[in-house]
């Protein structure tokens, strides 16, 4: 112990102070001299480098830089002698890029501790002039707490000589001293040990043989080739789209942190590194084209490789089918275009659980491999396996990487690189494991430390070898006996981001609805928009990233998005009015009320199919309200809670539709969290007031409850029966100004005793335990799911059908329903404000694929006055199978089809001639 001590106190100096040149790296440097520094005395905002150039500058006073988000420019010329090395020293609090004369980004600067900065740039001799963007901002942006007044300061502006001898020697003496202290037992950590102090003990002599001849000590240990277990090492550098910074910050930190990786690679030629998200990429190419072109040579070079194949990195939960299918068809088309190849692993390291839908969409979209790691997150379950076959809900199965050192941010020191093969579950059946190491989230990216790391660990004794080599190395070999995991991979943390961002969430469904609706008509234009829905189709999945649609970012994020989604839906709005009107569909309208009657349209006429049902009975009985239709009868209280009968059926055990408050003090991710603990805060919202019948037709009769649940919220529901619907539907309108509180509604529904419930997915739908058998079952206390959830007995059941929801507790037979939370960080006021939800309930005979569950829910998702566009264009012979889009190609109109039983079926289309012509190929 007083030997690593010793070797610690070579590394850090420990207490005593730099300039007492106690550690190794405070001797790095000598002839230190301070720049004369010219900057633009007010901040610029963001600017490209063409406008920089030509400001106006000042000289520099040594003043701390604010407020937040702003940018300053900088302007200084170096005179680098011609012998030795020499170092630009700039240590900036927030981020920086500096850029030569003509405009081209070099390396960015970030500050940190010794092992997470960068703030040295290695000078060519002559002289040069030299401009730095200094951003106040860090890597983490505002940080998840924000402080808008908070300086950042110029701390150091110099050149000086490096003495490159002396920095290879650390990287030897720290490389020994990190096995010394890993493997402390074994002997080669005690051969690590007793070099790495005679290195120590001869450090500050100038016995400059002897040091050799210990150094060549060294070398012998880190040269050999005696491993059976080998490392994929892969520089990487995590960049959130948005997250505690916003979009316009993440193109600079893209520039930023591949201008260093670029650089790097000329000075470690064997060194490889990977990024995905094609925005990310095209972000690049649009502010930094001569950066992209050098990305472009190292691609095709084999040293930098395009992963993941989707748009962005994107939330694994809540977007819709077609959305996650979108986001690789943009991705890949990208990397093909730009690259001359599509992606074949898809790469997601950082979002919040993964839908059981994604291994048949990852497939289908060219990608045969799957590489994550959040679950290594997971708080109540250690997940099983590091290499495994991957079964989605179809039977697809993606051969599927998790790295041993559950990081995406490893340091590529020893411990990383041990814990790398100790840890990896799958090491009987597979001699290799990935390590991802490099800065990340904010960006920055490996740093040289982590290189010199690595070229000394590459053949160190007695560990596994360190190699960089492709991705798909990884998958090469064959894995037939690997185990199988089939369904959902949950995330045991983070729950709460199926219900944060409530407002958002909404818009998003809203949107993925109508851009369906429009890319369907679009198909029938003579005028070719395709590229204009492409833009659309950008636009939201841009903004499915999975730290924005989850409601994780800060403030400034959403005061972006929420507008641009708005403006996006509109627009989508507007595009489908002027083809309505163009296309003459008015008379597709399913449900045309008229009396006692419902009109159909009739598939490929003009003609309607006539349904007659019963009127709507409606009541006032003092406080209550009873509303009936032919299906069920429902009545309303005076605490807005509900008793159904459907048939002589009981629909709830007790009363159902009551709101509930728990207290949401998660101990740590604020936005992003629902703890388990909350369950034990439940306080039923019990306000009497009184239902009252506002509306009553022969087809649609309204009655309405309004609270005040809270000294600061209140809410109003409205229910409506329709004389032709099975379900009852609920508009709510909620007032929310809480904080650390968490809104449910809850239905304890009369099914028998089910070991199942059944939620909506992405095109499909997935079983879940409503029993807390097991730590697997508890940890899913809260879970995601789409349009409907479904408890049904044989023979009986109830759906909750709803328009925004996605977070559900269902626990032995109470469906809750997360309507909204209310977290302070990252963003303090979120969720706060007007919320409007709709929501029903549908008792129904037989199972959930018998009751049609997923076609009324699409129907409680569109207009009252639904447009349901497939039956003016298409016969189609089986309900199970949904027509999840028709879009125009260059080669001809594609159908996506999409299996909604669990099922295998068969189906008939019979297009419309009129509409489409007659098929002459389908493939």
């Amino acid at each position: 112990k007083i030997l690593l001590e010793r070797l610690e106190l070579l590394e850090t100096g420990k207490h005593y102070p730099p300039h007492l040149k106690i550690a190794i790296p405070d001797r790095f440097y000598s002839q230190e001299k301070p720049l004369k520094t010219y900057f633009v005395a007010n901040g610029t905002g963001r600017i490209p480098f063409s406008t920089a150039k030509g400001l106006e500058f000042v000289e520099y006073d040594n003043r701390p830089l604010t407020p937040r988000w702003e940018t300053y420019w900088f302007k200084f010329e170096v005179e680098v002698p011609e012998e030795g090395e020499w170092h630009l020293l700039w240590d900036f609090e927030g981020e920086s890029l500096i850029y030569d004369l003509q405009g081209n980004a070099l390396q960015a600067f970030h500050s940190g501790n010794f092992y997470d900065k960068r703030d040295w740039f290695k000078l060519s001799s002559g002289k040069h002039t030299y401009f730095i963007e200094a951003a106040c901002n860090g890597l983490f942006g505002a940080d998840v707490y924000p402080r808008p007044d908070k300086p950042y300061h110029l701390k150091k502006a110099t050149t000086a000589k490096f003495d490159r001898k002396l920095w290879d020697l650390f990287w030897d003496f720290l490389t020994l001293k990190d096995v010394a202290n890993e493997l402390k037992e074994e002997p080669i950590g005690k051969r690590s040990l007793q070099v790495a102090n005679k290195l120590a003990d001869i450090f500050y002599s100038a016995d400059e043989e002897t040091l050799e001849s210990w150094r060549q000590e060294a070398k012998l240990l880190m040269n050999q080739e005696n491993s059976l277990w080998k490392v994929v090492a892969l520089g990487h550098c995590h960049i959130d789209t948005a997250w505690l910074w916003p979009y316009d910050e993440t193109k600079r930190k893209c520039v930023r942190s591949w201008a260093t990786q670029i650089s790097l690679m000329e000075e470690y030629p064997e060194y490889r590194f990977g990024a995905s998200a094609a925005l990310h990429y095209e972000w690049v190419l649009e502010n930094a084209p001569g950066l992209f072109a050098k990305i472009q040579e190292k691609v095709a070079e084999g040293r930098w490789e395009i992963l993941g194949g989707s748009w962005i990195e994107f939330d694994g939960n809540v977007p819709s089918a077609e959305s996650m299918i979108k986001q690789f068809y943009y991705g890949q088309e990208f990397f093909k275009k730009h690259f001359g190849k599509y992606c074949e692993t898809f790469f997601l390291p950082d979002t919040f659980g993964y839908s059981a839908q994604l291994p048949q969409i990852m497939q289908k979209s060219g990608l045969s491999s799957f590489i994550t790691q959040k679950l290594s997150w997971n708080l109540i379950n250690k997940f099983p396996h590091h290499t495994f076959y991957w079964r989605g809900i179809d039977g697809t199965s993606v051969l599927t990487h998790f790295p041993p050192a559950d990081t995406y941010n490893s340091d590529a020191r020893a411990k990383d690189v041990i814990k790398t093969i100790k840890n990896y579950k799958q090491s009987s059946k597979s001699n290799k494991a990935l390590m991802l190491f490099g800065l990340g989230d904010g960006g920055g990216g490996p740093l040289p430390m982590n290189l010199e790391c690595i070229r000394r660990l590459k053949k160190f004794y007695g560990l596994p070898s360190v190699e960089f080599e492709k991705v798909s190395s990884l998958f090469e070999d064959p894995h037939c006996d690997l185990p199988v995991w089939h369904g959902e991979l949950y995330f045991e943390l983070h729950r709460g981001t199926y219900t944060t961002a409530k407002e958002l969430k909404k818009l998003n469904r809203k949107i993925e609805f109508k851009l369906r609706a429009l890319e369907i008509l679009n198909a029938f234009q003579n005028t070719f928009e395709q590229e204009k829905i492409d833009e659309f189709w950008k636009e939201i999945l841009q903004h499915q990233f999975h730290d924005v649609l989850p409601g994780s970012s800060v403030q400034e994020v959403y005061q972006e998005v929420m507008p641009r989604c708005r403006n996006l839906l509109r627009s989508i709005e507007e595009s489908l009015s002027s083809i309505e009107v163009h296309t003459n569909i008015q008379n597709s309208q399913v449900f045309v009320p008229s009396g006692s009657e419902v009109k159909v349209y009739k598939p490929f006429s003009n003609e309607y199919l006539t349904f007659s049902f019963s009127e709507v009975k409606a009541s006032q009985n003092g406080p209550e309200v009873t509303l009936e239709n032919d299906y069920f009868s429902v009545t309303i209280d005076s605490a807005g809670q509900l008793s159904m009968l459907s048939g002589n059926r009981k629909v709830f055990d007790q009363k159902g539709h009551t709101f509930c408050i728990y207290r949401d003090d998660p101990f740590f991710w604020d936005a992003w969290d629902i703890e388990i603990y909350h369950l034990n805060t439940r306080e039923p919202v019990i306000k009497n007031s009184s239902a009252s019948l506002i509306e009553s037709s022969s087809t649609c009769a309204t009655a309405q409850w309004k609270a005040q649940i809270t000294p600061n919220s209140s809410l109003v529901s409205t229910f409506k029966v329709y004389s032709y619907l099975p379900y009852i539907r609920i508009e709510t309108t909620v007032e929310w100004n809480e904080t650390h509180k968490l809104l449910k509604v809850e239905f304890p529904l009369d099914v028998s005793h089910s070991a199942v419930a059944n939620y909506e997915i992405q095109a499909g739908h997935i079983s879940r335990p409503v029993h807390y058998n097991t730590s697997w079952d508890v940890a899913k206390f809260e879970v995601c799911g789409h349009n409907w959830v479904d408890l049904s007995e044989y023979g009986f059941g109830v759906a909750v059908l709803n328009d925004s929801c996605y977070g559900f507790n269902i626990h032995d037979r109470k469906v809750s329903m997360s309507l909204l939370k209310s977290p302070y960080a990252p963003d303090p006021e979120m969720d706060r404000g007007t919320h409007h939800f709709t929501y029903g309930v549908y008792p129904h005979l037989g199972n959930l694929q018998e009751a049609k569950v997923s076609m009324y829910a699409q129907h409680l998702n569109s207009e009252e006055t639904q447009q349901e566009f497939e039956d003016w264009w298409v016969k189609k012979s089986n309900d199970a199978v949904f027509i999840e889009t028709l879009k125009r190609t260059q080669e001809g109109l594609l159908v996506r089809l999409s299996e909604r039983h669990g099922a295998r079926q068969e189906v008939v289309l019979e297009f419309n001639p009129e509409k489409l012509g007659t098929p002459k190929r389908v493939w």
